[in-house]
């Protein structure tokens, strides 16, 4: 609305994307610029979303008469990207992140690339859909960004008590999508992510949502030069070598992770990209209660079973 962007995508859950319209009527004088993917108005004014019309949709953007386009997760799954961005956001991740290897044969090469068009959607899009490069879009607002941060998977030895999620098609669709939009920024901008719920699982959700709303590249200035996730988990991870008691009693060494380390470095991050609210500051009375915590006791049968199994593991390995 300030003309900072010409042409702004909001991708939304399928859920909500009539909600998103509703909203729209209540914040803009006009929604004649508006464009709602693959959403139908009926004659009692009920709106459904219909896969089958997101083509359709998608190339009335390439009329120029919209300036704000609303789209599903699905839908946007579904735009394709040249092969000169693939390559290009190869080339780029190769100086933003030390485990990101390129291959060295020809062979190999022709099979990444194959591997990344595969999981864009640069092949599997529907080849009725305009490419994302023709539309003409300089950013993106993504509602329930969560639904991307298996975006990033780190080279990274494996540790009690840390998941290190593996990369989703969906997340690394969004990545380079947003990486593009970035790109056409001097200043690298245009990605504005929004979430209720961005760490569920493991710190390898942090740096994939913040790399994906501003750039692996700020992400690593800002963590003292950690170049790529799984640089950026050894700084954050604390991790020492301990023993625990395997499936048969006996103790064996293993690495265990503890806790997050240089916490205010972390938080120093957050501060500079993230705009955080909690729900007193959104006017919300949520209900409280102390943590109490509660033994489970195993039914004898259980018991039984598990010892059972143990003295099969025992008999097995010795």
């Amino acid at each position: 609305s300030i003309g900072v962007k010409n042409k702004t995508m909001f991708v939304v859950p399928g859920s909500v994307l009539s909600n998103w319209r509703r909203e729209a009527s209540r914040a803009y004088a006009s929604t004649d610029d508006c464009l709602f993917v693959g959403l139908n108005i009926d004659a009692k004014g009920n709106a459904t979303v219909n896969p089958a019309d997101y083509a359709r949709d998608f190339n009335r953007v390439l009329e120029n008469r919209h300036s704000k386009i609303f789209c599903t997760v699905e839908a946007f799954k579904l735009i394709p990207v040249k092969d000169s961005t693939l390559n290009a956001y190869e080339d780029y991740m190769t100086t933003v992140d030390d485990a990101f290897e390129r291959s060295a044969s020809r062979k190999d090469s022709e099979a990444t690339e194959n591997k990344l068009a595969e999981l864009t959607g640069a092949s599997g899009g529907s080849g009725a859909v305009p490419f994302l490069e023709d539309m003409g879009v300089d950013s993106l607002v993504m509602d329930e960004a969560h639904a991307f941060k298996n975006s990033k998977n780190a080279d990274f030895a494996n540790a009690k008590f840390l998941s290190n999620p593996e990369t989703s098609a969906r997340g690394l669709d969004a990545q380079i999508k947003a990486w593009y939009i970035r790109s056409l920024s001097d200043k690298r901008d245009g990605v504005l992510a929004l979430t209720a719920t961005p760490i569920t699982n493991s710190p390898v959700e942090i740096y994939a949502m913040l790399s994906m709303a501003v750039g692996d590249e700020r992400v690593n200035n800002m963590m003292m030069g950690a170049r790529g996730v799984s640089a950026f988990m050894d700084v954050v991870c604390d991790i020492e070598d301990g023993e625990e008691d395997g499936i048969d009693g006996l103790p064996r060494s293993t690495r265990i992770f503890r806790g997050l380390r240089n916490v205010q470095l972390l938080r120093g991050m957050l501060s500079a990209v993230a705009t955080i609210r909690t729900a007193s500051d959104s006017g919300l009375d949520l209900p409280q209660a102390d943590e109490k915590p509660t033994r489970v006791v195993l039914p004898d049968a259980v018991s039984t079973r598990l010892r059972t199994y143990r003295d099969a593991y025992v008999a097995a390995r010795y």
